[in-house]
């Protein structure tokens, strides 16, 4: 199992156009081709009005010059009937066209977050690839509109820009040049937004994350309760106000120098627009060019000067924005994905020999040496203090880790050379971080079969094998009841929360369950009943129990005993007391709450 990621370094522009391209055409090939088409579409629009126009007014100078009527009649029902489609088929078209990124954009977003749950999960224990992931959600729909923005400028503006050329050459040579005065000045202007925008983006992709987790503490229902009892509101806005003017800062570091370079590009621009009316000015008056030419450049370039205000002002800044965005979505993408071989473990046994683990930036072990066996079909418990190292062993025996030293085999599979899908097929597990899904009853339990079907009576068997109590009271639709009152369902307690979480995990198909302390919301005596009624129901199966109230793991066939990343003692509940070690020291000492 291996997982590498790419040097953080942003994508070159040539990089970033092929990959973005490529993406848009495989993931949408017919809506791209059809984008591209119909841009183009758009264009000859442009162009054609150029030669419309042209022949429109030299119409009029013939109706001037002692023309009749009839002879101005064609010229204006062609201009007037090329106006009003030149103003309905681009706005047409432009709906079609941003119908057709929606829908390739989708593919995108579906791409990052499928690539969230592909990767090995020790990653979410690093800070970095919390930010790359934060930037490449943010950054997913910026693919398409990057695309977008070169599909405009390589499809629409250039060929306008080479065709407005080539007329103004054929008029006057030196008429040519001023247009390149005009559109120059863009295009550099895109390349250097788009690296200050990129640069950016690494720094304010943490900051954006600080910012809505301090937001989430202020509004989320699971913290207001805590959040007003102990009066915290004044420090969770303390800390958003600071890390929003931390944002801030560096949002108006950036736009002042895009200002700086939108002003420049302006000037520039502006020059080159002066510098064509003084040219064709210059040569109507010399009787070079006549008024039809006159009137069709002068309408074509206050529409070119236009669209490269827009260029240097809107779309510039889009393209500088989503450029960065979207090489750090595609730089996520190329995170390695958990591979392995296709194989499934066989049984229940599960094997560690000399297994070692160590979180990311941190120097102590989590698991230091760790050797042990658990038989098919044995239930083992595993305690020890906080901090031990239980739950990091549990991810470690699951397949959720791999190990950075020794071996995991599970069912006689190495954890760290099999696909980790088929490894997990073995397992189910509740977890003391449990997931509050606002789902209904059935769905919240169901939902590692991924279609749930309303006529799976299971449902009712695990309900009851967890202690759920489906009475009209608690449950008013039964195992249909939604279990998010914000969406007109119901709320449960800590305690109903944590049943549904077990019985989620009794559902699932699985030869090896793993119970991660998930009763801490649950009386004493209703924990051992529930224990108690999980070990008939576990009969035959592998099952692993971490918990920190002792008197439930003598239901275990044997006890693992953890202290600092090490085990210390393994034994049944009698012959560990008889040791008179760590294990009889906890039980003592948690037996003293009871008397």
């Amino acid at each position: 199992m291996k997982t590498k990621k790419k040097d953080s370094n942003l994508l070159s522009t040539s990089q970033l156009i092929r990959r973005c391209f490529v993406m848009m055409f495989r993931y949408g090939k017919f809506q791209t081709i059809a984008m591209f088409a119909l841009t183009l579409v758009l264009a000859a629009f442009t162009i054609a009005n150029l030669f419309i126009t042209e022949y429109f007014f030299n119409r009029i100078t013939v109706l001037i010059d002692g023309g009749t009527a009839s002879d101005f009649l064609v010229p204006i029902l062609v201009y007037f009937g090329f106006l009003a489609t030149n103003r309905l088929i681009p706005e047409l078209a432009d709906h079609w066209i941003w119908r057709l990124m929606y829908v390739v954009a989708r593919h995108h977003f579906r791409l990052v977050n499928e690539k969230a749950s592909r990767v090995s999960p020790v990653l979410y224990e690093q800070k970095s690839f919390q930010d790359e992931m934060e930037k490449a959600r943010y950054g997913a729909g910026s693919i398409t509109w990057y695309v977008n923005v070169f599909r405009n400028f390589l499809f629409n503006s250039i060929p306008v820009c080479i065709v407005m050329s080539w007329y103004l050459f054929n008029l006057k040579p030196i008429l040519s040049v001023t247009v390149v005065l005009i559109f120059l000045p863009v295009f550099l202007s895109q390349i250097l937004q788009a690296k200050l925008q990129a640069k950016k983006e690494e720094t304010v992709a943490p900051l954006r994350r600080k910012m809505e987790y301090y937001e989430n503490a202020l509004t989320r229902k699971e913290h207001f309760k805590e959040v007003r009892i102990l009066g915290a509101t004044r420090f969770f806005r303390k800390r958003y106000q600071d890390v929003q003017a931390d944002f801030m800062a560096e949002e108006w570091k950036v736009i002042r120098k895009e200002k700086l370079i939108e002003f420049g590009c302006q000037v520039a621009t502006l020059l080159g627009y002066g510098g064509v009316l003084a040219l064709l000015i210059g040569s109507l008056v010399a009787g070079e060019i006549g008024v039809g030419a006159f009137a069709a450049v002068f309408m074509a370039l206050r529409d070119f000067f236009d669209q490269m205000h827009w260029l240097s002002w809107d779309l510039t800044k889009g393209l500088a924005q989503s450029a960065g965005r979207a090489s750090n979505a595609l730089r996520f993408l190329d995170f390695e994905d958990e591979t392995g071989e296709a194989v499934e473990p066989q049984n229940g046994e599960i094997v560690l020999e000399n297994v070692s683990f160590t979180y990311p930036d941190r120097e102590e072990r989590a698991v230091d040496g760790v050797s042990l066996t658990i038989r098919d079909g044995e239930t083992v418990a595993i305690v020890g203090t906080n901090g031990a190292g239980k739950s990091t062993l549990v991810r470690l025996l699951t397949g959720l880790y791999p190990p950075q030293e020794g071996t995991v085999t599970v069912g006689g599979v190495d954890t760290a050379k099999a696909d980790p899908a088929g490894i997990r097929k073995a397992f189910s597990a509740v977890f003391q971080k449990y997931a509050r899904y606002k789902f209904t009853l059935r769905e919240n339990i169901a939902i590692s079969t991924g279609d749930v079907d309303e006529r799976d009576d299971k449902v009712f068997t695990v309900c009851e094998q967890a202690g759920i109590d489906l009475t009209k009271e608690s449950y008013p639709d039964g195992v249909e009841t939604n279990l998010a009152k914000e969406f007109g369902g119901v709320d449960l307690s800590g305690g109903q929360w944590q049943r549904v979480a077990i019985a989620r995990g009794l559902y699932r198909s699985h030869s090896i369950i793993v119970l991660d302390e998930p009763t801490a919301a649950i009386d004493p005596l209703e924990e051992n009943r529930l224990y108690t009624s999980f070990a008939a129901i576990s009969k035959g199966k592998t099952a692993i129990l971490v918990t920190h109230r002792l008197g439930s793991a003598r239901i275990a066939d044997r006890i693992v005993v953890m202290e600092q990343g090490r085990i210390v003692e393994v034994g049944t509940h009698d012959e560990l007391l008889s040791q008179n070690g760590t294990y009889a020291a906890m039980f003592a000492a948690q037996a003293e709450w009871y008397r």
